[in-house]
């Protein structure tokens, strides 16, 4: 049904489903399918059942290979964040190679904003924080302050704490997106000196 349906719909469940069983030949087929699978819609669905494969070393480096290359932004923007999903050795470093890739609607550093979120590496904190700062595109800015409270909220309490004096900055921030994104990422970090901060927003909002 992956390659076979005349359904792109029926290839989509098809790719989910392999996901969900989680054994190697499951693995290798969604391999073998997110490097050639005409359908770029389809390849968005192989990504994420890759991303049931935690810890892989296989399903990473796919991954990988996808976001430096597929030809779909948003198959690659897919990758990016089920590349994050895996928590594989070296995730952050594969991840920001997709830093470099243009993209309509900075749909695939959006998306590895979203990997880096999910890692719960703490090397994602440096890049994370770099990106989130004031002359980056607004559009990715507020994925990488998101990125921050999820990724802080695994850190030990000296981390989240430096995390949440980071947010401090974009919860300041004149364009309401990125305002928006500092919020989300205070619920997300749950430290309690962030209520303040949020107590702060709405009185100025």
């Amino acid at each position: 049904a992956l390659w076979n349906d005349p359904s792109y719909v029926v290839q989509q469940s098809a790719a989910k489903s392999l996901g969900k069983l989680r054994t190697p030949a499951a693995r290798d087929t969604l391999i073998r399918a997110m490097a050639s699978h005409p359908e770029s819609r389809v390849r968005q669905n192989i990504a994420k059942g890759l991303a049931s494969f935690e810890e892989d070393e296989r399903a990473a480096a796919a991954l990988a290979k996808a976001l430096r290359e597929d030809r779909s932004y948003y198959a690659a923007a897919e990758a990016a964040a089920a590349l994050g999903k895996v928590h594989a050795a070296g995730v952050v470093d594969a991840l920001t190679t997709g830093l470099s890739r243009d993209s309509h609607d900075e749909a695939i550093r959006r998306g590895v904003f979203d990997g880096v979120a999910e890692c719960r590496d703490p090397a994602g904190l440096t890049v994370a924080t770099e990106w989130a700062a004031v002359g980056r595109s607004n559009r990715v800015r507020e994925m990488a302050v998101k990125s921050l409270g999820k990724l802080g909220f695994w850190a030990e309490t000296r981390t989240r704490l430096k995390v949440l004096s980071t947010l401090g900055t974009p919860a300041r921030d004149p364009d309401f997106t990125i305002r928006r994104g500092a919020a989300w990422a205070l619920g997300e970090l749950g430290e309690p000196g962030g209520r303040a901060v949020l107590r702060e927003m709405i009185e100025r909002d």
